[in-house]
């Protein structure tokens, strides 16, 4: 099997997970309970400083839990400051022991940084202690990312047993089937997820490119000149697809980067659109597309090495040092840009 892919922006899959109300049934204090389902709350609207406000206001109240610890490790882990997030959710394991929610953040923390041995570890203990669809995707993707294709296909098949109406678990599963090349397992999980959600933009980009893996390029153009599909972010990627496999990098790039345009909320692709300039050797476009990407997560090492290779080619290391100053402006947590940089500068 191919290396796993990172997974793109799926936003109709995510959501506050089954750990995230960890901890609020687990204390008796009625206040540290209100303040751990507030938490939760303010998490799920995206308001982070509101979240640690509570979960300080709980701890100053009544002290020191491993629920609210790993609270705000997982807090941390959503305002991107991994080392943050690792460091507290190590915490939380040494003072209070196995916890499933420390254990999930350094799962978590483990994946984006491309560390799949680890995670899967990690996942695999959350997953004993606390079994549920979210934990249970996560471990598919540490397995995957692990090769461990059979394994991953085992767990599936046990974990659909367990939760077979969990749109987030069935598209974890549709993902690991699609790159795993069993195609048949792919449309099958996605007919039963497009059940349940009619309208998962994800789950029918996928479908649709099953469905048109055998088109040739000119069909798929033919089909864009119809009607609204010319506004169809998801039939233009297929498009962009097609002529990337074909060959035409710069058609893939152009195609990549209208669906970008269509679709301006979808970070995958700009991702896209960027790696198919860089390979086109139109490197100032790569440039554009890529840098952005890499300032808001620069531990994506395949947009790093390709916004790297392009700004060498288009302008020099002195581009690069200043794109990893405005990263590490960003995140001045994550200290392996200072090893980069030092690299870069020299």
């Amino acid at each position: 099997m191919n290396n796993f892919p990172r997974p793109p922006i799926i936003a109709l899959l995510r959501r506050v997970h089954p750990v995230d109300s960890h901890g609020a049934e687990s204390v008796s204090d009625p206040l540290v309970q209100l303040k751990i389902k507030l938490a939760w709350q303010a998490i799920g609207r995206g308001d982070l400083p509101q979240a640690a406000q509570e979960v300080n206001e709980a701890i100053a109240a009544a002290g020191r839990t491993a629920a609210l610890q790993a609270l705000l490790a997982e807090i941390a882990r959503r305002e991107g400051r991994r080392n943050d997030a690792a460091a507290l959710a190590e915490e939380v394991l040494e003072e209070f022991g196995p916890d499933p929610l420390a254990l999930t953040v350094l799962g978590q923390v483990a994946l984006q940084d491309q560390r799949p041995a680890e995670a899967l570890d990690r996942l695999n203990e959350a997953y004993r202690i606390n079994p549920g669809a979210y934990l249970a995707g996560l471990v598919i993707d540490a397995l995957a990312g692990s090769k461990k294709t059979d394994e991953a296909a085992a767990f599936i098949a046990d974990a659909l047993g367990r939760f077979p109406a969990d749109a987030w678990l069935l598209g974890r599963a549709a993902r690991f089937y699609r790159y795993a090349g069993r195609i048949e397992d792919a449309r099958r999980t996605l007919d039963a997820l497009l059940a349940r959600e009619p309208g998962n933009e994800w789950a029918r980009r996928m479908q649709l490119e099953l469905k048109s893996a055998d088109r040739p390029a000119e069909a798929l153009q033919s089909l864009l000149a119809v009607g609204e599909r010319r506004f169809d972010p998801q039939l233009r990627g297929i498009y962009a697809k097609r002529l990337k496999s074909d060959g035409d990098m710069a058609g893939a790039a152009r195609e990549f980067e209208e669906a970008a345009r269509l679709d301006p909320g979808n970070d995958y692709w700009r991702r896209q659109a960027g790696f198919a300039y860089a390979k086109a050797g139109a490197d100032d476009k790569a440039v554009q597309f890529l840098r952005p990407l890499f300032v808001a997560d620069p531990s994506d090492r395949y947009v790093r090495n390709a916004l790297f290779a392009a700004m060498k080619r288009a302008s020099g290391a002195e581009e690069i040092v200043k794109a990893i100053d405005e990263a590490l402006a960003r995140h001045p947590d994550q200290m392996f840009l200072h090893g980069l940089r030092r690299k870069h500068a020299s």
